[in-house]
């Protein structure tokens, strides 16, 4: 039984495994530039010098709700560490994330003005509400001495993947300053290049999985007119994720900054706001087939489904559920605009003393989750104390993710280096529910 949840969870496996939340320490820093850039355009008229190049930037995580690092590193069989992603009575989510910044280039103009270029890569794995009587009844297996399982959930379950490519032009300009104040405001229009998408969702489903003593086999009964939706931008099986595509979609993030100066050039509160990833782009079946499809699923009036019979790739199983009579097209297409991972992100730096900040920061998702064709987000809250200096940052950042809960790392930067993890210590020493890691370099010349 558990290679029917494998399937699932084997066809988004095929991707690269977005993600601002890692770069959270780092991006709200005095040092900004480039990366504060991607969390708000408007940072680009704050750069400290004339001139930034990015390198390269790489910032992934890993999040769910039920399994710690303690769980997957200890010396429990395979079976067991499945098993206790659903050791909970609550549903099952997983999220993980990688962005990978390629070479970017910004620069300021006459002291107001700041422009940017950068492209990047993301790639995105989620499982949303997986309930876990499904999960159990699924990774337990069945024999002629298992009881049925009787399924009854309330929100949809959701298996999702999307990677696409982003090629970013930002600018931004003071609009106002004077000794004490300087207020900015920016933009970035995304040209979107999308890769692959996969979504497998099956709405509030109600029914039973048990075991066929005649048929000596594991059976799903007593569903009645659930909706599912499979969609994919092309063979899955075959051709694997594309890294970039066709362009496909605009995309834009909007912002706004404040600072109250200090009498020595630095700032005493560095503040602002941004709409990150407003937009949509559109993914094609790589076959030009209808590879977009929501049915309705039943196993009413029909024989029991043989769950241990499905065999073969996602197209293959999709025939037989249609030959059997359990599943019936109600929408086709051969492409779907898919939103953007949609977030509001606010936050403020704090020169406590000289050398000493304190960041806050709280990114809130805008989508429904449900949404078949949006890229989920989660909500996350952090606050960063930071000892900095021209050369130099030593940071710990401390979030409540939606997803993984309470989290604490560690991070450093080195003139244009940085290296952190915002899960280090609390995913070594205190069982934490998630693993991230940001890491890249850049070089500022020019005054």
């Amino acid at each position: 039984m558990k290679r029917i949840l494998a399937l699932s969870v084997g066809i988004l496996s095929t991707f690269f495994a977005q993600g601002q939340e890692q770069h959270i320490g780092l991006s709200t820093a005095p040092r900004g530039g480039i990366i504060a850039a991607d969390l708000n355009p408007a940072e680009l008229s704050n750069m400290r010098n004339k001139y930034e190049v990015g390198i390269f930037g790489l910032q992934l995580g890993a999040f769910n709700n039920s399994v710690t690092l303690k769980d997957l590193t200890s010396q429990s069989t395979d079976n067991d560490r499945f098993d206790k992603v659903f050791a909970s009575n609550n549903e099952t989510d997983v999220r993980i994330n990688i962005m990978a910044m390629h070479p970017a280039f910004a620069m300021k103009i006459k002291n107001k003005w700041g422009v940017g270029l950068n492209v990047q890569t993301h790639g995105s794995i989620n499982t949303l509400n997986l309930n876990t009587d499904v999960g159990k009844a699924i990774s337990l297996g069945f024999d002629e001495n298992s009881d049925n399982v009787d399924i009854s959930t309330k929100s949809k379950m959701r298996l999702n993947a999307a990677t696409w490519s982003e090629m970013n032009l930002s600018g931004s300009r003071i609009i106002f300053e004077n000794w004490a104040h300087r207020f900015n405001g920016g933009l970035t229009i995304k040209f979107l290049f999308p890769g692959m998408y996969a979504n497998v969702s099956v709405d509030q489903i109600k029914g039973q999985i048990g075991y066929d003593l005649a048929q000596q086999t594991t059976v799903l009964s007593g569903v009645d007119n659930s909706r599912i939706n499979i969609a994919y931008s092309g063979s899955i099986t075959n051709n694997g994720p594309y890294a970039m595509g066709q362009f496909g979609g605009i995309g834009a993030d909007i912002g706004f900054s404040y600072q109250l100066k200090d009498t020595i050039g630095a700032y005493k509160l560095n503040a602002g706001m941004s709409l990150k990833n407003m937009g949509s782009m559109l993914y094609k079946s790589q076959s030009g087939e209808e590879t977009f499809r929501t049915y309705e699923l039943t196993t009413q009036g029909v024989t029991p489904l043989d769950l241990e019979s499905l065999s073969g790739g996602i197209d293959e199983i999709q025939q037989q559920l249609e030959d059997g009579g359990y599943i019936t097209p109600i929408q086709k297409s051969s492409s779907q605009k898919v939103k953007l991972p949609t977030v509001f992100v606010v936050y403020a730096d704090f020169q406590v003393v000289p050398k000493f900040n304190i960041s806050v920061f709280t990114q809130q998702r805008t989508g429904d989750s449900d949404d078949n064709y949006i890229i989920p987000a989660q909500n996350v809250y952090a606050v960063t104390p930071r000892f900095t200096t021209k050369f130099f940052d030593a940071y710990s950042t401390w979030g409540s993710y939606e997803i993984s809960g309470l989290t604490g790392g560690f991070g450093l930067r080195l003139g244009g280096f940085y290296l952190g993890s915002n899960s280090v210590i609390t995913g070594l020493l205190a069982n934490g529910k998630n693993i991230d890691l940001h890491m890249g370099a850049r070089w500022a010349f020019g005054q």
